[in-house]
């Protein structure tokens, strides 16, 4: 028997509509949810600075209660647009030219216009089984060049753990997309997740600062070829599109803020400004990106596409 998922206190409950599939229930997140995460992504409470090298900030944050802790980062992708950087995290083929450590990449069903589930199956150094994770993923297009696409992990019945496999579990992870100017975009990455076996969190805490570093590197690399591989594609869908649909409601910057201050002298912007319970007020700043192919109609806002299972699934 399977063991059951640890128990987390997670303070992200997705609060959108009910979705049933193969007897299974799950709870689809909305633009709120995706509000939530984009603030809690760009906050500084409770992060502790780990690393800076002038490329990439890794901060990493304690849970009580809890042995993983969330690691955060932060980089700049020059000459990478923001609607570019969202292609690259959202498509699945060219991942697996570049991204050395994936076994396979899939989606197991669609679950509306904003969330799937998604499985991912990795590489582990030797010593050490290979791992995969089962993902409810979520995404949203803000406009201005701003995007967040969201995770964590759920259970499906067309996809059981496997012998070869440890199964990872995923308590949040996701990115925070906004421009940077001249072409350019920044990225916020946050993690926390369990690996899963006999690791001791200890090390695994301390090895995910380590390699953060490198991942983020080797994002930087494929995102400087993606636009060379996207032009030979005859066909390219992008079934994660939406029409852009801002947040509504005013919303900070304090990452860019702090990244300024250490890291461009002279253009140091004043604090962030000061919250209150669950709001947060500090004005926006609009960036003209590149034009858009139209979003096409092929995605059924009610028929959920069906599972796609591998022989090595069963």
């Amino acid at each position: 028997m399977a063991p059951k998922p640890a128990k987390y206190k997670s303070p992200f409950v997705f609060t959108g509509a009910a979705f049933e599939h193969e007897e299974m229930l799950y709870t689809l997140a909305n633009k709120d949810d995706c509000l939530k995460f984009r603030n809690f992504a760009d906050s500084d409470q409770g992060f502790e600075l780990r690393f800076d090298d002038k490329n990439v900030l890794v901060w990493d944050k304690k849970v009580e209660g809890e042995s993983m802790r969330i690691v955060k980062t932060f980089s700049i992708f020059e000459g990478t647009t923001p609607a570019q950087l969202w292609d690259l995290l959202q498509e699945s083929v060219y991942r697996l030219t570049w991204d050395t450590n994936c076994i396979k990449c899939r989606t197991v069903v669609r679950m509306d216009v904003r969330n799937d589930i998604c499985y991912y199956a990795s590489k582990a150094p030797p010593g050490v089984s290979d791992r995969d994770v089962l993902c409810q993923r979520a995404w949203h297009s803000v406009g201005g060049g701003e995007y967040v696409i969201m995770n964590t992990s759920v259970k499906h019945k067309a996809v059981p753990e496997k012998l070869k496999y440890t199964r990872a579990w995923s308590l949040l992870s996701g990115y925070l997309i906004r421009p940077h100017g001249n072409g350019s975009s920044s990225l916020v990455f946050i993690s926390q997740t369990d690996p899963k076996g006999l690791i001791p969190a200890k090390i695994i805490n301390y090895v995910t600062q380590k390699f953060v570093p490198d991942t983020v590197m080797g994002l930087k690399r494929a995102a400087k070829g993606f636009p060379e591989w996207l032009a030979k594609q005859e066909k390219f869908e992008r079934d994660w599109d939406l029409p852009e649909e801002g947040w509504g409601v005013p919303v900070p910057n304090i990452t860019l803020d702090i990244v300024k201050e250490r890291w461009f002298s002279g253009n140091a912007t004043a604090a962030p400004a000061p919250t209150v319970e669950g709001e947060v007020f500090s004005p926006t700043t609009s960036t003209v990106v590149e034009e858009r192919p139209p979003i096409g109609d092929d995605v059924d806002d009610d028929t959920p596409a069906p599972v796609e299972i591998d022989d090595d699934d069963l």
